[in-house]
């Protein structure tokens, strides 16, 4: 199925649900700024090596801006919208790529 991805919302711990445009997986790629995704980094994850996931993120996004298309995220609904559970990181590039909708399939439970 293909979503709007600004009805797409997404969990961050300490915020809850959001869309994607207001998280730092997004603000890294937006505002050209590392600071936001560190600290999200060191504060919900405290044991991962921030500068290689970091630089892990950025990898991937190099490769989905030479092929956007391939993209698929795991999407669920709820009450409150569509949520994504998996995809977080393709989304959050293909959306500062200012692609309107992402291909996904959507978890029935």
């Amino acid at each position: 199925m293909n979503v709007d991805i600004k009805s797409l919302r997404v969990y961050i711990p300490g915020r809850g649900y959001v869309n994607i445009q207001a998280t730092p997986h997004f603000n890294i790629l937006s505002l050209n700024s590392r600071d936001e995704y560190r600290i999200y980094l060191e504060k919900n994850f405290p044991h991962c090596d921030v500068e290689s996931e970091i630089s892990s993120f950025l990898k991937i996004r190099d490769k989905i801006e030479n092929n956007p298309n391939q993209v698929l995220v795991l999407l669920q609904y709820s009450r409150d919208g569509i949520n994504i559970l998996d995809g977080i990181h393709r989304t959050a590039i293909l959306a500062n790529m200012g692609v309107e909708n992402i291909r996904g399939y959507l978890k029935f439970e």
